[in-house]
């Protein structure tokens, strides 16, 4: 039995092919077998769609027929049904009410087959349909020869009538004699609610001359948001089509045409809401032709070309040429074919534009100036022949953020030869793509001005060395070395990646993916920079080339690589070369202890030697006599107390006082000044604070007071304790000091002392000063 029924439709495909005389043919596949069925008649292409109607996929609300071989529309689909997909199929025509038992349609796919016969009533019932594709059919549109009579076009303009929600028509790739015989269809939807209208390859691609008329403008749905009109070798363009147009028009897409610069364009500002305007070229290419184009051609005549092509422009005292859409954001023009250099030219300021694209076109020299784009971020010139770059040509561009100049030959210009950097302007430019642009030297001034760069794409170009300044770019965070043929970075290079990393506290990612990294003992410090430093090496094709140009994989960040060669490229002069380094190194650290251990006795003993060499007297007088009692060594926050009490108090009672901010002489080394007024006081009075703890030369009076007392054998250092010191704060060697030398306690000023506490501390102080 289930022989029998794997039989069944096999020798069903055997009698239609048997019993059908030859007609339509269609594939019929069963079992992973195709048949080929030619049906000449409803009845054939009706019995045959019987048995291949399983064939839609249904799923929930969507119903997916396309590529199954229909003829017609099924019509016993789920009712229920949003999405129904019936491109490439082979139907002819959509009569009658054929789809008005679908009136939930949302969506309606019917692109790709061979409709030539619409009628008013084939979308009757579909208020709900949003979207219509009916691009890819034989659907014209045309009037015949002396007769108005729309009733006698096997496609009838008000197809469209019925289907009051449609937001999305394509009605590409359906060829017609003229842009006028579109007009009447399109007079059915002017007061639609349509915002998409694509009508893409309408016009054989060989017609010459094709014009826009404001007629034809003036009949498009005034709701339109999104015009795709490409491919339609347009040529002229009335000079009132642009005023014509839909006023909430955001996105015109008229590329693959042949517009010639015309005074259409004094208009151009006027489509207020425009956002995105796409003037690219053909992406595809077209078939020999096989018939005459009809005479459109004719319809352009003489004037009308002068006045479409004319060149006079409206222009102003301050040179402005065109005036852009207020609103205009993004502009393609990407393989039309444009042969331009950029030179002089003026657009008004006041626009928004922010993405200019020209890719794919012949642009060899960046002139300028091209003003007026001061809101531009992005523009990219790949693949554009580019050959030259001026100096100020970026200068005109100050909001510029993206900058795309790959797949060009300019790379000379940022040679070794360049004084100045083409890019100096772009202070806010984050990303600069120069791959694929010949680049095979790059100078040390290349890259100035790029203070914001945080991506740098250099692949794919034949430069053995990267050695511009880079320091100037805090905020770069990868690098594409990828497919060059840079075998490392230079010293000045890798100390500006690590300075960049510090500051921003986050590693660099670089590309070296089918670089020939050397991996030999010439490069082991930009091997082991790799190693160390904070980079990400993104690409997993990183390699390793050696002496005899073998290559290897590395895939680990060249660590076991770094670690090999550092075994082997240590030389056995290197040990000796070691040993007499640490020999130098324990006898200079020998002489530098010593040096340390006896430093306040020799400083003593040098300025001792200067005050020597400086004075006139006899030494042995010198040691016999003081020219003062004291000498105060205290810090400058002492100072109020030091001038305005311990001073004066020493004074009255007939003490002679030297303080330095009275005494010192000007011109004089501080250091000898020092020792010159501990020399010739009986004794140097430290007024001990915790501040004094801080001062350098505080610090430097004591030693030289301690150096005096061991040189002449006399008591020369007292401290007057000013704060309740730990002994922590004061330290082993200053803590030696004071219990080796008279010192004496200032009374506490946090207890509120008695007048005979208050003299016997001045009348001690005076007495051990004296004595």
């Amino acid at each position: 039995m289930t022989r029998l029924h794997a039989t069944i439709p096999v020798l069903l495909a055997l009698y239609i092919l048997t019993t059908l005389k030859t007609g339509r043919c269609a594939l019929f596949t069963l079992r992973d077998v195709s048949y080929s069925v030619c049906l000449n008649n409803t009845a054939d292409r009706n019995l045959y769609q019987s048995h291949v109607r399983h064939r839609c996929d249904v799923k929930g609300t969507i119903a997916n027929c396309s590529d199954r071989g229909f003829f017609t529309v099924p019509s016993d689909l789920p009712s229920n049904i949003t999405d129904l997909l019936f491109s490439y199929n082979n139907i002819d025509s959509v009569q009658g009410k054929a789809l008005s038992g679908y009136y939930n349609l949302r969506c309606l796919d019917l692109s790709y087959n061979n409709i030539s016969i619409l009628l008013n009533t084939s979308f009757w019932n579909l208020t709900q349909l949003e979207v219509l594709d009916l691009s890819n059919n034989k659907l014209a549109l045309y009037t015949p020869v002396q007769s108005l009579d729309y009733t006698q076009l096997s496609l009838q303009p008000g197809f469209l009538v019925p289907l009051v929600g449609l937001q999305v028509f394509d009605f590409s790739v359906n060829e017609q004699q003229c842009l006028f015989d579109l007009v009447p269809l399109l007079r059915s939807i002017t007061h639609s609610d349509l915002k998409v209208l694509r009508m893409q390859n309408i016009v054989n691609s060989y017609m010459p001359c094709v014009t826009v008329s404001e007629i034809f403008a003036s009949v498009l749905p005034r709701s339109l948001r999104e015009l795709v009109f490409s491919s339609n070798s347009l040529a002229v363009i009335r000079h009132k089509v642009i005023a014509s147009l839909p006023e909430n028009l955001t996105i015109l897409d008229i590329s693959d045409n042949r517009l010639a610069f015309g005074t259409y364009l004094k208009n151009f500002s006027k489509l207020e809401n425009l956002k995105v305007l796409k003037l690219n070229g053909g992406d595809l290419s077209f078939s020999l032709p096989t018939a005459y184009p009809s005479q459109e051609g004719k319809t352009c005549s003489r004037s009308e070309l002068s006045t479409s092509q004319s060149t006079e422009m409206e222009s102003s005292t301050n040179g402005t040429i065109l005036k852009l859409p207020r609103n205009l954001k993004s502009v393609e023009i990407k393989i039309a074919g444009w042969s331009y250099s950029l030179t002089d030219f003026n657009i008004d300021p006041n626009n928004s534009l922010t993405t200019f694209t020209l890719n794919g076109n012949n642009i060899p020299n960046l002139v300028g100036n091209l003003t007026g784009l001061n809101h531009l971020k992005e523009l990219e010139l790949v693949n554009c022949n580019v050959r030259f770059i001026s100096d100020h040509f970026f200068c005109n561009f100050p909001s510029l953020k993206k900058l795309d100049l790959s797949m060009n030959i300019f790379g000379h210009i940022l040679s070794n030869k360049t004084k100045q950097s083409p890019f100096k302007c772009l202070k806010n430019l984050k990303q600069l793509n120069v791959s694929f642009a010949l680049i095979i030297t790059i100078s040390k001034v290349a890259l100035a001005g790029l203070d914001s760069l945080e991506e740098l794409h250099m692949q794919s170009n034949p430069m053995y060395y990267f050695t511009p300044d880079i320091s100037h770019m805090r905020n770069l965070r990868f690098i594409n070395f990828s497919f060059t043929e840079v075998a490392r970075l230079s010293s000045h290079v890798t100390r500006a990646l690590d300075s960049i990393i510090r500051n921003r506290k986050r590693p660099i990612t670089i590309d070296f993916g089918e670089a020939p990294i050397h991996c030999d003992c010439v490069n082991l410090d930009f091997l082991g920079w790799l190693v160390t430093a904070k980079i990400d090496l993104t690409n997993q094709n990183n390699k390793c080339v050696f002496d005899d140009s073998s290559e290897q994989r590395v895939a680990d960040g060249f660590l076991d690589m770094h670690q090999t060669l550092k075994r082997q490229c240590t030389p056995r002069t290197g040990l000796f070369i070691g040993v007499f380094a640490a020999t130098f190194l324990i006898v200079l650290v020998i002489t530098a202890s010593i040096i340390y251990r006896f430093r306040w006795k020799l400083r003593y003993l040098y300025y001792s030697a200067y005050l020597s060499l400086k004075s006139t007297e006899n030494q042995t007088d010198k040691l016999n006599r003081f020219e003062y009692d004291v000498f105060i060594s205290y810090v400058s926050e002492d100072q109020t107390f030091v001038m305005k009490t311990l001073y004066p108090k020493l004074q009255a009672a007939g003490l002679k006082v030297h303080v330095h901010c009275l005494h010192f002489l000007a011109g004089q080394p501080i250091g000898s000044n020092i020792v010159d007024a501990i020399q010739n006081s009986r004794y140097t009075l430290v007024v001990l604070t915790r501040e004094l703890l801080d001062s350098v030369w505080c610090k430097f009076e004591l030693q030289m007071a301690n150096m005096e007392q061991v040189h002449t054998g006399r008591p020369v250092l007292v401290f007057l304790l000013m704060e309740n010191l730990t002994k922590k704060e004061l330290g082993t060697e200053l803590l030696y000091h004071i219990q080796n030398s008279t010192y004496i306690m200032y009374p506490d000023s946090t207890v509120q002392p008695n007048e005979q506490q208050i003299n016997i501390f001045w009348t001690k102080l005076v007495s051990d000063l004296r004595s």
